[in-house]
């Protein structure tokens, strides 16, 4: 199963990706500051975080960053209201995989979410699970 890390200090942003991702087949983890993500992600099996950029503690670029120093091969997401092109270029040079604009449009989210990783892995299990059948 794929693991997926939201980070998000919004209530009910939060919950409603939550929900989303376990709808949709994924191990959900969920976190509401960076501090938190790192926490998590050092004592779980996560493959994915997707985390927003404005964050209580520190933002989402330096996460990425601390999550790549840890786990390198970990795939990053930014959500972000704020995509000027300083945010945008940080975002790329710490390993952001791709960067999601707000509001966010749930396909499009899915879709960047389950874009075949490096390994050949496509990381949405229902799909997975679907093609294993046949």
């Amino acid at each position: 199963m794929t693991n997926i890390l939201v980070v998000e200090d919004d209530f009910n942003s939060l919950n409603g990706l939550v929900e989303l991702f376990y709808q949709e087949g994924y191990g959900v983890f969920s976190a509401r500051t960076a501090r938190q993500a790192v926490v998590t992600l050092l004592n779980n099996p996560i493959d994915i975080v997707l985390s927003d950029y404005c964050l209580p503690d520190f933002d989402g670029v330096r996460l990425i960053k601390e999550i790549k120093q840890r786990k390198p091969f970990t795939q990053c997401f930014l959500v972000t209201a704020f995509a000027t092109n300083e945010v945008v270029a940080s975002a790329y040079q710490a390993g952001a995989r791709r960067l999601l604009n707000k509001p966010l449009v749930i396909d499009e989210l899915l879709d960047a979410v389950a874009e075949p990783l490096p390994s050949g892995y496509v990381a949405r299990p229902r799909y997975n699970r679907a093609i294993a059948a046949l």
